[in-house]
């Protein structure tokens, strides 16, 4: 959302290891399916101890 991505303090911003899923042209399961694909990848290193 523009207003929250351009406020003064404390802008919304993507976090660096965030995923952008572009929904546009898919349905709810192909929406779903993508993040079950996203929650199913192994736990990166640099979350040790997270």
């Amino acid at each position: 959302d523009n207003k929250d991505s351009t406020r003064e303090i404390s802008p919304l911003k993507k976090a660096p290891d965030a995923y952008l899923i572009d929904t546009d042209k898919l349905d709810i399961r192909q929406v779903v399916t993508v993040i079950m694909t996203h929650l199913n990848r192994p736990v990166p290193d640099e979350w040790e101890g997270f």
